[in-house]
């Protein structure tokens, strides 16, 4: 019941309640600096540990994007459970692949470039 009730969740495009509780603020004139990636990295990996059905990544700047939710491995056949996603040098079909995933339901895909 509890996994049909998740998959109902996930599939009604339902967000989790407390989602975004944990999503970092910034000041402008009070905080430090830094990179849009940096910030990007630090709401995706907020909004992860109450989102299981977020996954994504990068072309092939994974590291460079910052893009990589903490613990969680890459998605190949024998690691299923894996939410990052590395789509190679093709931005074009990364896009596609994320809208894909998104129109088909169930998942929240982000990707970068």
């Amino acid at each position: 019941p509890d996994k049909a009730k998740e998959l109902e969740r996930r599939f009604n495009g339902e967000i989790p309640e407390g989602a975004f509780d944990d999503l970092p603020t910034f000041v402008f004139g009070k905080d430090k600096a830094n990179a849009t990636r940096k910030f990007s990295e630090a709401c995706i990996n907020a909004v992860a540990k109450k989102m299981p059905e977020l996954m994504g990544g990068s072309a092939d700047l994974t590291g460079s994007n910052c893009c990589q939710i903490k613990g969680a491995g890459d998605f190949q056949k024998d690691t299923p459970e894996g939410s990052t996603l590395r789509f190679g040098v093709r931005e074009h079909a990364m896009a596609a692949i994320c809208n894909g995933m998104f129109a088909y339901g169930g998942l929240r895909p982000f990707c970068a470039t």
